[in-house]
């Protein structure tokens, strides 16, 4: 196996990964250790994919002194905390110590859920996915949502349920963990969530977090800039519905998801809520600042744009990720022109390529289309999203231009290695590697392979990204990229 040449960190005494909407895999951070001493903070925000042993730069993380924050308190210290209060799949903070020698130590792991409360409504999206309208807040379960004393297919309105994962540009939750915490609201059940706050009303002292409203008038509000709450900030609402569901406030606090100004390692997954420019943009409520050194692994810079779920490697400064490295997190990118449109279907078709694109509600559409309807035959599109059959491809976005080159993209799972014909399957598509030139082989770092080295290593499974040309339907491969788990 191929590793890259800075140093592999895993910031925690369980395995985080950051992960996806879609999907959360198994995760390594690159920590910058300095030449002498303590060699820096660190800090991790992303989804818990499974617990264990870790190694930070061939030395064993220490998470015997681990504190562990649920919902700001400390519930337990030490390894049998974090087994006893940590789930798969909830989205927690690790605050950390790198050392000189490269081991690491977990200080702090924390998790706050985005919304415990009442299920007012179910809507399904697909066969395996659903839309929940949890005490005012949109919360979107998939096949890839893990479930605690439930499933997808169980929750029924009126249930309890906690639920832990991203925000998206429409401020919906994307949930990576769900747990039933009763089968019906009682009256005077606490109830919890944070979002950004918008229509304040200091008159009647009430503000909305997306669908719920929220009266604060017997909340205490001393801890709020100026002592009152204002359009705009990220709170951590506490309290009780009334009858017309209104939330009566008893806490509210600041949400602080980064909680520290600056630290010498960061690694940031989530979803890119706002864009100004690729130098500038938001994943959920964290600043990222890119320049001309950012490395961008599985895309392209002008990939990058709102609803891009992506894992940022970097450092803290004044509460900005100055990124070193930006990773696509989805699994599946496709390029080429539309050759086919199925409105009734929902489905794009692609030439040279044999996956069928399905969008659905959820699908971002960018470019100069805004719905399935605007594209046309002949218009160049860029595919982002996850595989839900060997042939079929569930679109996150759709970026459309009516301009079109001869660039084709396959990046996704490899279906099958026939090594004998130096062809892979992905995605249905057969990618003849014999056209690929000898030095067109590497790591999705940028790492240089051999094309023996490379067929030694890939099995069905990996994600493969291969590059090629187009001219009317035939494709000519011109590169391939293993794509490295982060």
């Amino acid at each position: 196996m191929f590793y890259h040449n800075k140093f592999k960190s895993y910031l925690l005494g369980l395995v985080i990964c950051l992960l996806l909407s879609t999907s959360f895999m198994a995760c390594t951070g690159d920590t910058q250790v300095a030449s002498g001493g303590i060699g820096g903070t660190g800090i991790t925000i992303g989804s818990v994919s499974a617990f264990g042993s870790i190694f930070v730069s061939n030395g064993e993380i220490n998470t015997s002194t681990v504190e562990v924050i649920i919902e700001g308190d400390l519930v337990g210290v030490g390894d049998s905390a974090v087994r006893d209060f940590l789930e798969i799949g909830m989205v927690v903070r690790v605050e950390s110590m790198v050392w000189e020698d490269g081991t690491a130590k977990a200080e702090r792991i924390v998790f706050n859920d985005n919304v415990e409360g009442p299920v007012q409504s179910i809507t399904p999206i697909n066969g395996f996915t659903k839309s929940i309208i949890l005490m005012g807040q949109t919360v979107i379960v998939n096949d890839l949502t893990i479930f605690k004393n439930t499933s997808i297919d169980l929750i029924v309105a009126d249930n309890v349920l906690e639920a832990s994962g991203f925000f998206d540009s429409d401020g919906f939750i994307r949930a990576t963990f769900v747990e039933k915490k009763a089968d019906a609201f009682l009256p005077d059940t606490e109830v919890e969530l944070k979002g950004k706050i918008s229509n304040v009303d200091i008159l009647q002292k009430t503000f909305q977090i997306n669908l719920l409203t929220i009266n604060y008038s017997l909340a205490d509000v001393a801890n709020l800039p100026g002592g009152m709450p204002s359009d705009g900030q990220l709170l951590e609402v506490k309290g009780t519905l009334d009858e017309n569901l209104v939330l009566i406030a008893s806490q509210i606090d600041l949400e602080d998801e980064l909680s520290v100004e600056e630290a010498d390692a960061a690694d940031i997954q989530g979803i890119v809520t706002d864009f100004s420019s690729l130098s500038g943009f938001t994943i959920g409520n964290i600043s990222i600042q890119t320049d001309a050194i950012t490395s961008f692994e599985g895309l392209n810079p002008e990939d990058v744009s709102i609803g891009s779920t992506l894992l940022v490697k970097g450092s803290l400064n004044k509460r900005v990720l100055l990124a070193d490295r930006v990773i696509a997190k989805e699994k599946v990118k496709l390029k080429s022109y539309v050759t086919g449109i199925n409105i009734g279907e929902n489905t794009i078709s692609l030439a040279g390529l044999n996956a069928l694109v399905k969008v659905n509600s959820l699908t971002k559409f960018l470019g100069i289309a805004d719905s399935l309807e605007q594209i046309e035959s002949g218009d160049d599109a860029r595919i982002f999203g996850r595989s839900v059959a060997e042939d079929e491809v569930l679109a996150s976005k759709v970026m459309v231009k009516s301009s079109v080159d001869d660039k084709v993209v396959l990046k996704g799972p490899v279906t099958s290695v026939l090594q004998s014909s130096s062809t892979l399957i992905i995605l249905g598509t057969s990618v003849d590697t014999s056209t690929v030139p000898d030095d067109g082989f590497e790591l999705s770092d940028g790492t240089p392979i051999t094309r023996e080295e490379f067929f030694d290593t890939v099995r069905a499974g990996d994600v493969v990204n291969a590059k090629g040309t187009i001219s009317g339907i035939d494709v000519t491969w011109t590169g391939i990229e293993l794509q490295t788990e982060d």
